[in-house]
């Protein structure tokens, strides 16, 4: 695999960003993509540097894209950085002038962690024409949490904490959790109440934190639909 750090000026970020990527050393043809998003305090290279993620995919014809977005919410942030409008429209454009990737929209997923699988859930359902499949480990799902996990949080809500999560998108959902998690208890009630489709779930002994969501991920990537790689006899995948 060869995993890209690019650095580049984005035209709605007015900025300068930075975003992880992996792609197979061996191209077959048109790439399936994974978006992975961050959670709060992290950035995209968290997956690199607190997962084996690049193993899991190793085989996979697939283009896994991490964004950075700061303590975003991925929000466009009032008086601040348009980070949603960023994820949701400039970075895309550019990955697909970028790389090769698949024109189905079946061939393309959204998977975070905390943070980042409200930020997944909210982006399949704003835009569930452009997903496969869409998973959360461990999201966010009820904002009454925020004032103990981000003393700053009125910085992405200036208007109040939003309302509790809604999944109704009828895009394919993987949830994961932490038995041990502090969030365990909102994420009951989240998949309850206010998912309406069936999702695929899958829970173990553990806490908010890398070493459950290395396990999480790895069931995610076995549950996900990915293309695997052709090796020709004699060559080195």
């Amino acid at each position: 695999m060869a995993w890209l750090a690019l650095e580049y000026a984005d035209s709605v970020l007015q900025n300068q960003t930075r975003v992880q990527v992996i792609v197979p050393d061996q191209i077959d043809g048109p790439l399936q993509s994974l978006y992975l998003l961050h959670g709060l305090g992290d950035d995209g290279s968290a997956w690199q540097r607190k997962t084996n993620l690049e193993a899991l995919v190793a085989d996979k014809q697939v283009a896994v894209i991490m964004p950075a977005v700061g303590r975003s919410w991925y929000q466009d942030v009032p008086k601040g950085v348009p980070y949603w409008t960023f994820l949701t429209e400039s970075l895309p454009r550019y990955m697909n002038q970028l790389l090769p990737l698949s024109p189905r929209a079946v061939d393309h997923f959204v998977a975070g962690n905390s943070m980042g699988g409200y930020g997944a859930l909210k982006w399949a359902s704003a835009q569930p024409q452009q997903f496969g499949a869409v998973g959360a480990l461990s999201p966010v799902t009820d904002f009454a949490v925020l004032p103990k996990i981000q003393p700053d949080w009125a910085a992405a809500f200036p208007d109040g904490r939003p309302a509790p999560v809604s999944y109704t998108a009828s895009v394919p959902l993987f949830l994961a959790i932490g038995q041990q998690d502090f969030l365990y208890p909102q994420f009951q009630e989240f998949v309850t109440h206010r998912v309406t489709s069936k999702p695929k779930i899958f829970t173990a002994a553990g806490a908010h934190d890398w070493q459950f969501w290395q396990l999480a991920l790895s069931q995610l990537i076995d549950w996900l639909p990915l293309t695997s790689t052709h090796t020709e006899k004699g060559i080195l995948a």
